[in-house]
């Protein structure tokens, strides 16, 4: 692969993290966009495990009353691994439902293009909403 072809798919990779960062906050169309539909979700916030399809989330999202980003809210990609046609990405979230996370995000480059396959998260603090 030739480093420009390595910097698309980097880019790719971001475009879709960038889905899941604008839909988590409140468009679930986004969130649709982002995820493979058999995504799981697995994680803690505090000693409560969340191991879920991501199908639940998302309908989380859409049926959320108000935006789920807080005031404070911001994002920060860590770290993106990008080889063939797999992609893992390290996110910090700030004030996302009152929270502050760590996610890893593992992706798949299939027919569609790039999708999130899972995501792995903790809560590092906060109060969760």
């Amino acid at each position: 692969m030739s480093t420009a072809e390595i910097l698309d798919e980097v880019n790719a990779v971001k475009s879709v993290i960038q889905l899941y960062i604008d839909g988590a906050a409140g468009d679930a169309n986004l969130l649709d966009e982002a995820f493979h539909a058999d995504a799981r979700m697995f994680g803690h916030i505090g000693e409560t495990r969340r191991d879920v399809a991501i199908r639940d989330f998302i309908e989380g999202v859409r049926s959320a009353d108000r935006k789920l980003s807080g005031q404070r809210y911001r994002s920060d990609i860590l770290d993106i691994k990008v080889t063939g046609k797999a992609a893992a990405v390290t996110l910090v979230e700030e004030d996302y439902r009152g929270c502050d996370f760590i996610n890893f995000f593992t992706l798949c480059k299939i027919d569609m293009g790039w999708r999130i396959v899972s995501k792995t998260f903790t809560c590092t603090g906060g109060d969760f909403k």
